[in-house]
């Protein structure tokens, strides 16, 4: 989001709940590391054009030795462009030869692993986030396939069914895992 967006989103939040989003935010999610990226993303512009090599290295430091530095993660992907975070997904695999999704899947666990994989998938390219927000919600979470099925089945159907298609298929997916199977499979247009 922009700032434009930032702001105008906290406005209306405010006029409808008469709450401020960021404190509604950080009242309603546990003391967990998603939650201080979910409350962090809500706020950041993902705007910065940061140096590609030095930000590789950063995320190096924030993984090498026993524990991760969760704040510095955090920063790290709510500060850059999806741009600039391509560029630093291609010098972290050049300098050190291996991916950072492989670096965040090792790093975080369980519901910690899906949001900053989401966040990395997000940034790599909006529709592959989506593709796999569905993929976890076909899955196991039936709530997140209905909500991101609802939220994205009408914009850019076809860019996301693409995206999804190097995780499985769809339909398939759907089908097997998923409650609601007709209407979702229609809102996909499958």
């Amino acid at each position: 989001m922009s700032d434009t967006d930032v702001v105008q989103v906290n406005t209306h939040y405010k006029t409808l709940y008469n709450m401020d989003l960021k404190k509604a935010i950080s009242q309603g999610t546990p003391d967990s590391d998603w939650a201080q990226l979910l409350q962090t993303w809500v706020i950041c512009e993902n705007d910065k054009e940061m140096e590609p090599e030095a930000t590789a290295d950063h995320f190096y430091q924030a993984a090498k030795g026993f524990g991760t530095d969760v704040n510095m993660f955090v920063h790290l992907l709510c500060s850059c462009t999806g741009s600039c975070f391509k560029l630093v997904c291609e010098a972290y695999q050049k300098k050190y030869k291996k991916s950072l999704y492989k670096v965040i899947e090792k790093e975080f666990k369980g519901t910690n692993e899906f949001a900053f994989l989401l966040a990395h998938e997000f940034l790599v390219n909006p529709a592959e986030g989506v593709a796999f927000a569905l993929k976890q919600g076909c899955r196991e979470q039936n709530m997140m396939l209905i909500a991101t099925t609802l939220i994205h089945s009408e914009k850019y159907i076809e860019t996301i069914k693409m995206a999804y298609a190097r995780l499985g298929d769809l339909q398939q997916d759907i089908a097997k895992y998923g409650k609601y199977v007709e209407i979702v499979s229609k809102m996909w247009g499958l």
